[in-house]
C-alpha cells in the first residue's frame, strides 16, 4: 500500500519543482534554520545588555569582504616528477615460505647486542647449569654471551626452567622436588587470654 501511494504522491512533490529551486536561489540571503528557545533566549540577552557590539559582531564588514575577493593563490613551482622511468617493475619477494609462529611467542632479533640474551638461550644455558655446573660454569656463561657476571648469578640463582615428573603407575606416590630446606617454618605460640571484665561462670 505504500509503494502505491508514494507513486501517487511522486507527481504532486515534483510539479513546478525547477521554478521552485531557481526561486530559493535567487534569494539574496537563505532563511535561517529556526532556534531552539534557550539559544533565543541567550540572544535576546545579549541584545539587551550589549546592543552595539551584537549589531557590530551581526554587520558585515566590507573592508574585509574586499581584501577577501582580492586574494587569490596561485602555484609557479613545477610538478616534481618521480625520477627515472614510470614503468617500473618490483621485483618479487625471493623467500616465498609461509610464516611459522615463534616458539616462545616472541620473534627473536637476529642482531643481540653485547649485554644482552634472548630468551631461548638464557632457558639453555639456565638448564645446562643446573644439570651440570661444572661443565656449564658462571664463568663460561659470561664469555659465551658476553654478560657481566653479577647477572649471570643473579639469573641463576633466581630462575630456573619447569621439570615434568612422569610417574612409573598410578600407584607410585609423588615425590617432593623442590627445595630439600623449608622457606617457611609454622610457629605455633600460646597468646595470653584478654579479659573482657565479665565474670567467669561456672559450668
Amino acid at each position: 500500500m505504500g509503494k502505491v501511494l508514494s507513486r501517487v504522491k511522486r507527481p504532486f512533490q515534483n510539479f513546478n519543482l525547477e521554478s521552485r529551486v531557481h526561486k530559493i536561489i535567487s534569494q539574496e540571503k537563505p532563511v535561517p534554520a529556526p532556534k531552539y528557545e534557550s539559544v533565543q533566549l541567550e540572544i535576546e540577552r545579549l541584545m539587551k545588555d550589549n546592543p552595539e557590539e551584537f549589531q557590530e559582531m551581526v554587520k558585515k564588514n566590507e573592508i574585509l569582504d574586499k581584501h577577501l575577493k582580492n586574494v587569490y593563490v596561485t602555484s609557479k613551482s613545477e610538478i616534481l616528477k618521480p625520477s627515472g622511468s614510470t614503468n617500473v617493475v618490483k621485483p618479487l619477494p625471493l623467500n616465498r615460505s609461509s610464516y611459522e609462529d615463534p616458539v616462545f611467542g616472541i620473534v627473536e632479533p637476529e642482531n643481540v647486542p653485547k649485554g644482552r640474551v634472548t630468551l631461548p638461550n638464557a632457558l639453555q644455558f639456565i638448564t645446562n647449569h643446573h644439570a651440570n655446573a661444572a661443565k656449564c660454569s658462571v664463568g663460561h656463561i659470561c664469555e659465551k654471551y658476553v654478560l657481566p657476571e653479577e647477572t649471570v648469578r643473579n639469573i641463576l640463582k633466581y630462575c630456573r626452567t619447569f621439570e615434568v615428573y612422569v610417574p612409573q603407575n598410578k600407584n607410585t606416590k609423588a615425590k617432593y622436588a623442590g627445595p630439600s630446606i623449608r622457606r617457611i617454618k609454622v610457629v605455633t605460640r600460646k597468646f595470653k587470654e584478654i579479659n573482657s571484665g565479665e565474670p567467669k561462670t561456672e559450668k
